[in-house]
Parts: C-alpha cells; sequence; structure tokens
C-alpha cells in the first residue's frame, strides 16, 4: 500500500543494539518458543481435524486475537505508516472497513460453513457446487496467489525493517525469518498458531502504543499534527512539479470522489466487495472462525477482532505521518539522489516511516537527572536540565557546560551533540539501558511470525485436503498428517526462490 519503492536494498545502518536491546528479543523469542511448545501439547495433533482445525475447541479470546494478527503482517506496518506518510489518514479505511465484514463473518457465513463440515474453502466449493476441478483450481490459485503475494510482501518488509535496524544481510534476514515460522508451525499445528498469534497480538499492541505516545510527544500532540504535516516539505524538491507537497486533504477519511486518491465511494463501497472476499472466503480467515467451539465463540471472535481492527488508524498511521513531519528530506524525498542516499530507491522513501521512526525515537540510554542546561537548537532558548520523569527530545542537544559536569552522559557514550532521546531520571546509581528499540524489532517480528505462521498452516491445509487427497484417494490420516507437516517445512525454499523471483 506504500508509496512503489524500488526492488534495490537501503542500506542499514548497521548494529545499534544494546544488551537490554538483544535481552528483550531473546525474550520475546522464549515466550514464543514456551507458548507454542504448551499450546502443541494441549491439543490434538493425532487427527487431521485436531492438526488443522484445532480439534474445533478454541475460544472467542484467541480466536479473535488470531484473525487481528494473521491480517497484520510486516508488511501493513510498512505498508500502512509509509501510505500514511505520504498521502495521510485515508488509508486507514482498508482497515476499517473491516469492523463490519468481520462481523458478516460470524453472523453470516460461519454457520453455512459449520453445517457443510468443511476444513478448506475449495471444499466447501465443491460440495455446493459439485465436480473436483473447481476444487482443484482453487486450491492452486489460493496457494500461488499465498506464495507471490501474501508471504514475498510480508517477507520483503520484515527483512527491510531489520535491515535498517541491525544492517543485516537482506536474505540472512529472509532465511532465518522462515525457518523459525516453519519451525513451531510444523511442531504445533493451528492450535500453535492461533496461540503464539495471542502473545503476537498483545506484543504487537502494547509495542504500537509506546511509539505511537512518543511520536505525538515530538510534534506536541494530535492537534499539532494537520499544520505539521502540511509543512513537512523536503528541503530539495524538483522544479515545476507538486510531488513533494502533502495532500491537501491528508485530514479527510472520506475524499472526493472525482479528486480524491482513494475517493470514499470506491473505500465505502468497493472496498467492502473486496473486503468481503477476504475475511469471509480466505482460508487464513475462515480456518480460525471454524476452529471455535461453537457459533457463540466464533462470533466473540469476530467482535475482538472488529475492534482491534480500529486501532491501525492510531498505532501505525499516524506514526507514519508523524515520521514524515520529523524526517521530511528522508520519508518525503523527491529528489532521485537524496532518495538514494535515505533509503536506497530512487523513487520514493515512504516504506521507511516507521523503521525511521523506531531508529530515531526509541532511545538507547537512561541517565540520572543532570544540572546541565541545554541549549534546543530548534527554537535557540536555554532551559535547565527537565524534571524527573520528564522527556527531552530536541533534534540537536548541545551541553552549555563541559562534559565533566555531567560525567555520566559521556561514560554512556553520549556526546554533547546527539538526535538521541533522553529520558532523564532522578538521581541514583546509574540506570541500565533501555530495551524499547529491541520491543519495537520484536513488534515487527511478532507482526511478521504470525501472519507467516497463519499463511503457512492454512496452505498446508489446502494442499493437503485438496490436492493430495486427490492425488492419493486412499491415503490415511497418518499420511495426511505427514504430508500437512512436511508442507510448511518444504515452504522457506520456494518462499526463498519466490522473493528473489520478485
Amino acid at each position: 500500500m506504500a508509496a512503489d519503492n524500488s526492488t534495490s536494498h537501503p542500506r542499514g545502518p548497521g548494529p545499534q543494539l544494546t544488551v537490554a536491546d538483544i535481552v528483550i528479543i531473546t525474550v520475546y523469542f522464549a515466550l514464543n518458543v514456551a507458548v507454542g511448545i504448551w499450546s502443541s501439547c494441549r491439543a490434538s495433533r493425532n487427527t487431521v481435524r485436531g492438526y488443522f482445525l484445532a480439534s474445533r475447541d478454541m475460544t472467542w479470546w484467541p480466536i479473535g486475537a488470531s484473525l487481528f494478527a494473521s491480517s497484520e503482517g510486516s508488511g501493513l506496518f510498512i505498508g500502512l505508516a509509509g501510505s500514511g506518510a505520504a498521502g495521510g489518514l485515508a488509508v486507514a479505511g482498508f482497515e476499517w472497513n473491516a469492523t463490519y465484514v468481520l462481523l458478516a463473518l460470524a453472523w453470516v457465513f460461519v454457520p453455512i460453513y459449520v453445517s457443510s463440515e468443511i476444513v478448506t474453502m475449495p471444499e466447501y466449493i465443491q460440495k455446493r457446487y459439485g465436480g473436483w476441478r473447481i476444487r482443484m483450481y482453487l486450491s492452486v490459485l489460493s496457494l500461488l496467489l499465498s506464495v507471490f503475494t501474501k508471504i514475498s510482501m510480508d517477507l520483503y518488509a520484515g527483512a527491510l525493517f531489520v535491515h535498517i535496524c541491525l544492517g543485516w544481510d537482506f536474505y540472512l534476514c529472509t532465511v532465518l525469518m522462515l525457518a523459525i515460522t516453519a519451525l513451531y508451525t510444523i511442531a504445533g499445528g493451528l492450535a500453535a498458531v492461533i496461540y503464539t498469534d495471542a502473545l503476537q497480538t498483545l506484543i504487537m499492541v502494547v509495542g504500537a502504543v509506546i511509539l505511537t505516545v512518543r511520536a505525538f510527544q515530538q510534534i506536541g500532540g494530535y492537534e499539532q499534527l494537520a499544520a505539521a504535516y502540511a509543512r513537512a516539505v523536503p528541503s530539495r524538491t524538483i522544479s515545476n512539479t507538486t510531488c513533494h507537497l502533502p495532500r491537501a486533504d491528508a485530514m479527510h477519511m472520506f475524499r472526493d470522489p472525482y479528486t480524491g486518491d482513494l475517493p470514499w465511494t470506491g473505500m465505502t463501497f468497493g472496498l467492502t466487495i473486496m473486503a468481503t472476499w477476504y475475511w469471509c472466503t480466505d482460508q487464513v480467515i475462515v480456518q480460525r472462525s471454524l476452529s471455535a467451539r461453537d457459533l457463540n465463540h466464533a462470533k466473540g471472535g469476530s467482535i475482538l477482532a472488529s475492534y482491534l481492527k480500529m486501532l491501525p488508524m492510531g498505532l501505525i498511521v499516524m506514526p507514519g505521518m508523524v515520521s514524515r513531519v520529523l524526517f521530511p528530506d528522508d520519508v518525503g524525498c523527491v529528489v532521485p539522489s537524496e532518495c538514494l542516499r535515505a533509503c536506497g530507491a530512487e523513487i520514493g522513501c515512504s516504506n521507511i516511516a516507521y523503521p525511521k521512526l523506531v531508529m530515531e525515537l526509541m532511545p538507547t540510554v537512561w541517565v540520572r537527572r543532570c544540572s546541565v542546561r541545554w541549549e534546543l537548537s530548534r527554537n535557540e532558548k536555554l532551559r535547565t536540565a527537565p524534571a524527573a520523569g520528564e522527556t527531552m527530545t530536541p533534534k540537536t542537544l548541545v551541553a552549555s557546560r563541559p562534559p565533566h559536569s555531567c560525567p555520566q552522559l559521556w561514560r554512556r557514550g553520549l556526546s554533547p551533540s546527539t538526535s538521541n532521546t533522553l529520558s532523564l531520571l532522578p538521581p541514583g546509581p546509574l540506570l541500565a539501558r533501555t530495551c524499547l528499540r529491541g520491543l519495537m524489532i520484536a513488534v515487527m517480528m511478532a507482526a511478521l511470525m504470525s501472519s507467516l505462521t497463519s499463511i503457512f498452516n492454512s496452505s498446508s491445509a489446502l494442499f493437503t485436503m485438496d490436492i493430495w487427497r486427490r492425488l492419493r484417494p486412499q491415503a490415511g490420516e497418518r499420511e495426511l498428517l505427514l504430508v500437512g507437516r512436511y508442507v510448511p517445512g518444504e515452504g522457506p525454499h520456494h518462499q526463498r526462490w519466490a522473493l528473489r523471483g520478485a
């Protein structure tokens, strides 16, 4: 959804994580493994329905969290924030549209699917219209779309974020993320995927809230966003063009049907048709609703997911707009040479809006309160150190006294001129470094892994129940389970090929 960028890979800044950041990322992976093992032991994985439908014993809250997490991949974080930076609020309509379509899923579609006793959507089409050919066609089409659109996009966005934040090799990031996600998808089936999705949802929401609060602190709150966004113009522009100017209707959700880039008519009526296909007939989504203990739990899960889908406008789109306000020369660049410097692409850098915000706003150090006076270069005013707990976030901090007047700052590696955000705390022992940057990297990994595991498990169900059973009608339950576990394990090989080809 973000502005279309070149396929060249942006240059990462190199490793910038502290020990605390690494610890929080390690804890994140440990929690994932623990939840995966617990859910795998709890669920029945010895039957096809137990593996692919979690024995139809899921309650409403993990279903709702999984519905949300499955749709909030890393591509959505990068894309929504980038689109918000490029065009404003209207892109949030893609998320809000799902709020009422999810209710249609639970009240209209799921009762029909449950009464049909299906595992996959192509199976329902066969029962409804008859014939194996339509079932095979839809299964193959769904698998191809998963490989070349869903998984490839999420992998690229996740690898882009890790590459920008850590400077790791782009393809190494891809291989590692594929291997990790395939591991517990194979081991636990749908139950493990749903419960880990619930954990990922909690991590994503908490991390995104923290970043959003810090982002709005930079610009003075929501009231300042509209005015600041309208002035977010890069210092270098192209003559006789207006592409560098923010849209005049950036703060409008419903835009003119003739001149708007996202007209309200299309976002209301046309988008609803596409949303109904995704939320009511896509295997990834329907499979979670089919795992519900009963219809009441399926409805409760859809209601929870509907509320959660209201959050991305405030937690992803608006931070993307703030990123353009704070870094117009990078996020809003239009001159090819400037864009190449900022993100490695020549036709726009809006895709780096969210990673840029994370790297610039998330502090790496906490220090004691200090009596040093600071010069805020933005407004050329002097002020003493802030009160305990207050955050100072000028673009450049210049100490008005030599380093020995506040030595703990320089012991922590801070120079008199820095762009870091400093949270000054009351006097006391030197404090540990913060782990907020590591938390946000964990958030992006959670978004990626929740989306990938959902797609892997659903693709495995499609291949096993629709294609393999057609090729081997005599296959027993044990053979189907083995095939169902093999498909996610073989997936990373094909995804690396697909991503490289894309």
